[in-house]
């Protein structure tokens, strides 16, 4: 039987006609927000890129040593000194909040390059010596194992306040004991008043502020001025 115009099938067609349309319209604006987003997320990965590579190549440029661990993790990646570990404060993380604290109570000391043992610090200096590269500080892993074991152990400090060493998160669990030969028992305080009545009370403990003031078991007081240490 042939169909007329005036037969409901029409209807339907139209019906399902504009059904489609509308998904295909939908489907177009769900692509246009998917392109949008990927297109702002790559922008914020190309800043975030471009940022992280600004400052590494600072630090770079401002870390003490930088030529003489360029120089042994040379030695390292061709196989002639195997035992170089690296640089101590490459070796950890921690939280953003603690970085001035951190590189503060810890300068010099995470620049410190790891070793594991005493025969590689010594193929370390004579290696320096002969090329003429500069110095280097060298800690030989293996005399700190089991030395801090008790030491390393959580503990509560006045005032709740967070050892700094308890804060870092180590690339590996034997790095823990070289951490704890230079930070020790080294505590983070909210402010210099915080810091001043933890470090002088019944038990004398050294102290560093989030912003950089640091408080030795001595008594001695360092901080102020614009510049912090960070990284």
């Amino acid at each position: 039987v042939r169909r007329t115009p005036s037969s409901p099938c029409f209807p339907y067609k139209a019906l399902f006609r504009s059904g489609k349309e509308e998904e295909l319209r939908q489907a177009e604006t769900e692509l246009t927000e998917v392109g949008g987003a990927a297109d702002r997320a790559r922008s914020k990965l190309h800043n975030m890129r471009a940022e992280f590579d600004e400052k590494r190549s600072a630090q770079m440029a401002n870390k003490p040593g930088g030529k003489v661990l360029d120089a042994l993790m040379g030695q390292k990646a061709n196989g002639n000194i195997p035992g170089i570990i690296g640089r101590l404060g490459d070796l950890g993380g921690i939280d953003k909040k603690y970085d001035v604290a951190v590189s503060t109570a810890g300068a010099g000391a995470l620049d410190t390059i790891l070793v594991e043992n005493s025969a590689t610090g010594n193929k370390c200096i004579e290696f320096l010596k002969r090329n003429d590269v500069g110095r280097g500080n060298f800690l030989a892993l293996d005399k700190q194992h089991g030395k801090y074991d008790r030491n390393m152990e959580p503990r509560e400090f006045p005032q709740g306040v967070p050892r700094l060493f308890d804060l870092i998160q180590v690339a590996e669990e034997r790095f823990r004991p070289a951490f704890y030969h230079y930070l020790r028992d080294t505590l983070v305080a909210s402010n210099t008043q915080q810091a001043t009545e933890v470090a002088y009370g019944r038990q004398r403990y050294r102290v560093v502020t989030l912003s950089g003031e640091l408080i030795e078991t001595t008594g001695t007081m360092t901080g102020g001025g614009r510049s912090k240490i960070s990284g």
